[in-house]
């Protein structure tokens, strides 16, 4: 005998062993009998072939599936003898499993597959977002030493030229050369006789030539540096930029992305479907279902009946 049921029996059974009367059953807790396949009976009352099914598609035997109906259907009619379906709470959980079947049976299908986004929203997020995000031009990154000159030190004056000439000795230190941004920082600070230049080896984002596909976060005269040169691991000459003279070192290349709307488009619908990053589009579209019966519904908010946000906390904590 199985276990699960041998406990229930030895509960349903202690003391004298008498033919428990079989309870009156609402009908409004069986679903229809239509279509459906009496595969055991409790106290008269059928167990059905659907029971099962659920059971074992969560890995259960099919005998270890239907002990687990049968026990359900036990504990079920003893909890009708009781008066359990009486108290609110069960009430309530009548409720809720409404409304989900409600949403499963009129919502879900609606937008479950692919094919169930509407055209016209794939073309508006592809207008207004997502063509440059498929389509992009030839991006770079780099990094740099850099000859600091202040803010508002005037360009082509004497301190300017300064920082330009130093500039300029350390990038002759480097002609023939080929670089990583560690060998770049090394030479930058043994060319620099002593004088201060900033040195880093990180690499910025990738970058297109008019300062930033993705927002323009690179000055244009850096990006303008990056995209003269003509190979990986080789510097630009000394450019001008806000913040002093950097000789700038281009570190990859990143070639032009090009992809039509209509090879997009499969991608686009699966990722509104199912990526957590468009879950407020799929919020959206259940709002816009929910509202037809809103629209429909007189509805009163009395918010001054609302529990005390202080006695809420209260009553967690305990």
């Amino acid at each position: 005998m199985r276990p699960l049921v041998a406990i229930l029996l030895i509960a349903a059974c202690g003391g004298e062993a008498k033919k428990a009367p079989a309870p009156a059953r609402p009908d409004a807790l069986r679903a229809a009998a239509a279509g459906r396949t009496v595969v055991a009976r409790v106290n008269g009352e059928p167990v059905y072939d659907d029971c099962v099914a659920r059971q074992a598609s969560a890995g259960k035997d099919l005998r270890a599936a239907l002990d687990d109906c049968v026990a359900f259907e036990l504990l079920a009619q003893e909890a009708l003898r009781r008066g359990y379906l009486a108290a609110p709470e069960v009430a309530e959980a009548g409720r809720r499993e409404m409304v989900r079947s409600l949403i499963a049976a009129e919502f879900t299908p609606t937008l479950d597959d692919p094919s169930d986004i509407p055209a016209a929203d794939i073309k508006w997020l592809w207008d207004s977002q997502l063509e440059s995000s498929y389509n992009k031009p030839e991006r770079r990154r780099a990094t740099y030493c850099r000859v600091g000159v202040k803010k508002k030190t005037p360009r082509g004056g004497d301190r300017d030229l300064k920082g330009k000439a130093y500039a300029e000795q350390i990038h002759r230190a480097m002609q023939g050369l080929t670089f990583t941004p560690e060998l770049l920082a090394l030479t930058c600070n043994l060319a620099s006789g002593g004088r201060k230049v900033r040195t880093t080896t990180s690499e910025t984002e990738p970058f297109a030539a008019n300062g930033g596909y993705s927002g323009g976060r690179y000055a244009r005269e850096f990006a303008g540096a990056a995209f003269s040169i003509d190979k990986i691991g080789h510097v630009s000459e000394p450019t001008r930029t806000e913040w002093g003279w950097d000789i700038v070192l281009l570190t990859d290349i990143r070639p032009p992305e090009t992809t039509s709307f209509a090879d997009a488009e499969p991608e686009i619908r699966e990722m509104l479907l199912r990526s957590p990053s468009t879950a407020e589009y799929r919020v959206k579209k259940f709002l816009a279902w929910f509202q037809r019966y809103a629209s429909r519904a007189h509805i009163e908010l009395h918010p001054e009946a609302l529990p005390d946000e202080r006695a809420l906390v209260a009553g967690k904590a305990n």
